[in-house]
């Protein structure tokens, strides 16, 4: 780019000290300032015999003239050649009638018909131009031969009227010359606007030859002098058109160096980039015709880059889906399944650009992208959202143990500040001690349970959680723990119901850890169960499971919750103003107490209709040794585990 800048810029400078150069020589022709006595320039050995000169710098120029425009095809240049050709064959014509002794030819009529010409090239009449390149030869010909004829006319003229269409060219002829030059500095407008230098020539070789008319018709020196002034201005013309055009080809072909030079840069650029990037690259013709791959298309599709050159695109693609589109159609986001040499396939995320290249070369581009790539970034914003959503349930997690520690620690500490008040009277502090000793006990028992979870949680994820498998009646079990909570949930004066379909039943079970599952469910089930309410426990078994059915006819859980009421610090209510207290881990843990028996829990809750809490077992004996260490709980008394797991229903204290 900074190349074609710079070739612009000293263009736009060319143009216009060519344009200033004419205007300075124009000038000095009219105030005859020339250094050099021009009636004396014909004895010179060097121009010898100038209009023969002439003639052949004219033939030259002219054939540059046609040379430049077979190069560069401008229809403007065209139009604008027979200009100079017509100027040519007007000089030619004049040289004969003076040999003819013919004098006092006057030219009006072939002066207007190059202002008309003038006109069409200068106005840019793109239909007429166009019309007159397409059909150039007949162009040609029928210009030549008006050209003839008005020039014929011309000299008729001339010589049957002589003086009154003398007087007639020089009236007319001062408003041609105006027009003319007023045409020529639109030329002068377009070399700038098209930044051509060959324009700036035509520009400046045409206003120096008009000149010659202009002397004409005003007479300034005597008629000898006049001619070889004419004839001197002629040669200036055609010689600064002559090499002016050698000049701009010279230009041309070093600037078009430095542009090929910069192109091989670009084109190395370009291939290297294609050629190191992760993404197949492959530019389709108008047929649907393969032109150009990178390494990667080789690579993936195992064919060599001639195997595909030439081939039609389709022949490498099994299916099309489009994903999406601009609102234009141009650019389309579409999956690919690509056929490879051994008959393989893989699918791409393929971005198709339908209109990149104004050649004809270039249909579209093709950028096509592995999903191997997209799966890992789908895997990468996986672990992102984990690891956000841990974060999210850490903070959670943290909320909550923090309420939880506090509300039983102030209560504690309350009391103790009671106490302490009442310390000076022995009978007052027994008094307070007896009133306050459930509270303090229910709360540490609080603390106790969450302690529990937060032990057990760590055991299980560090997976060192022991259990202490034995034959024992499930039956027997179950009924116990139902029937020892039966004083904690009458205070909330909520009916427990226990039913079996079978007496007796020995499976392989950790009872510890069956008492803390029965408790936590029975637990939760007070917690969300209204006053008057009822709590189902059931039991039955089959062949392969017993399955224990803990149900109540309390609130339910929305259905939102359920799909992750299993999972951990997942409360029902979580607001710190809720109606029951509870860690959320209470639920995980169950489940995992209930699958490291090689058993399932299922829930079944309906909002506002009550829970049901299934836990299937597998109906299966121990064989192995029943006499294994069992881990010290911090909860050994049978009724303190009741007081822990209820410990956290604000009712019972």
């Amino acid at each position: 780019m900074n190349a074609i800048s710079e070739y612009e810029k000293r263009t736009q400078k060319l143009i216009n000290i060519i344009f200033a150069m004419a205007i300075i020589y124009i000038y000095s022709i009219i105030m005859r300032l020339f250094f050099w006595e021009y009636k004396n320039v014909g004895k010179l050995d060097l121009l010898g015999d100038i209009d023969g000169v002439n003639i052949v710098v004219g033939v030259i120029a002219i054939s540059a003239c046609l040379l430049y425009y077979y190069v560069y095809k401008e229809a403007e240049l065209f139009v604008l050649i027979f200009i100079y050709l017509s100027i040519w064959m007007e000089y030619v014509i004049l040289n004969a009638t003076r040999i003819a002794n013919i004098e006092g030819i006057h030219v009006l009529f072939t002066f207007i018909v190059r202002i008309a010409l003038m006109s069409i090239a200068i106005r840019s009449n793109k239909v007429l131009i166009y019309k007159i390149e397409k059909n150039k030869l007949l162009f040609s010909i029928i210009y030549v031969i008006i050209s003839v004829l008005v020039m014929i006319v011309d000299i008729k003229v001339s010589i049957t009227y002589g003086k009154v269409y003398a007087e007639v060219d020089k009236y007319i002829g001062f408003i041609t010359i105006i027009y003319y030059y007023y045409l020529l500095y639109r030329l002068y407008k377009m070399a700038l606007r098209k930044n051509r230098l060959i324009y700036a020539i035509f520009t400046s070789s045409i206003g120096i030859l008009i000149m010659r008319r202009f002397l004409y018709i005003t007479k300034f020196v005597e008629i000898e002098d006049l001619i070889m002034q004419c004839n001197f201005i002629t040669f200036i013309g055609f010689i600064m058109l002559f090499i002016g055009l050698c000049a701009d080809v010279v230009r041309s072909v070093r600037n078009e160096e430095k542009l090929y030079n910069e192109a091989k840069r670009n084109e190395s650029l370009f291939y290297t980039i294609n050629e190191n990037v992760k993404e197949m690259i492959i530019t389709v013709t108008k047929d649907e015709e393969i032109s150009y791959i990178n390494g990667v298309v080789e690579s993936k599709l195992g064919y060599k880059k001639e195997e595909v050159l030439g081939r039609k695109i389709y022949d490498f693609i099994e299916s099309e889906r489009e994903v999406i589109s601009d609102e234009n159609g141009e650019i389309k986001f579409v999956e690919h399944r690509w056929i490879c040499k051994d008959y393989s396939t893989f699918v791409t995320e393929t971005i198709v650009n339908e209109s990149i290249s104004k050649y004809d070369s270039v249909e579209k581009i093709i950028v096509a992208r592995d999903y191997a790539f997209r799966d890992k970034i789908k895997k990468l914003e996986k672990q992102y959202n984990e690891i956000k959503e841990l974060e999210k349930i850490r903070i959670q997690f943290l909320a909550n143990i923090s309420h939880e520690l506090r509300t039983p620690i102030n209560i504690i500490y309350s009391c103790i500040q009671l106490l302490q008040n009442s310390n000076d009277n022995e009978e007052r502090f027994i008094s307070m001690y007896n009133k306050y000793e459930f509270t303090i006990k229910q709360n540490c028992y609080r603390m106790i349970r969450l302690c529990n979870n937060l032990v057990d949680i760590a055991k299980l994820d560090s997976g060192v959680m022991n259990m202490n498998f034995m034959n024992y009646d499930i039956v027997n079990l179950v009924e116990n723990i139902a029937l020892s909570v039966i004083p904690y949930v009458e205070e909330k004066d909520i009916n427990i119901i226990f039913d079996t379909y079978i007496e007796e039943l020995e499976i392989k079970c950790d009872t510890d850890s069956i008492e803390r599952v029965i408790l936590n469910l029975l637990s939760n089930a007070v917690k969300f169960t209204d006053r008057g309410g009822n709590i189902f426990v059931f039991l039955d078994a089959d062949e392969k499971f017993v399955t224990i059915s803990i149900k109540d006819d309390g609130i339910g859980i929305p259905e939102e919750v359920k799909e992750v009421i299993f999972e951990r610090f997942v409360q029902v209510d979580k607001s710190l103003n809720r109606r029951n207290e509870g860690s959320g881990i209470g639920l995980a843990l169950t489940k995992s107490l209930v699958e490291l028996h090689n058993g399932k829990i299922s829930l079944k809750s309906k909002e506002g209709e009550g829970s049901e809490f299934i836990i299937k077992l597998p109906n299966v004996k121990y064989t192995g040794d029943e006499h294994q260490e069992r881990n010290v709980s911090l909860d050994s008394k049978p009724i303190d585990k009741v007081n822990i797991e209820f410990s956290d229903i604000y009712e019972l204290y």
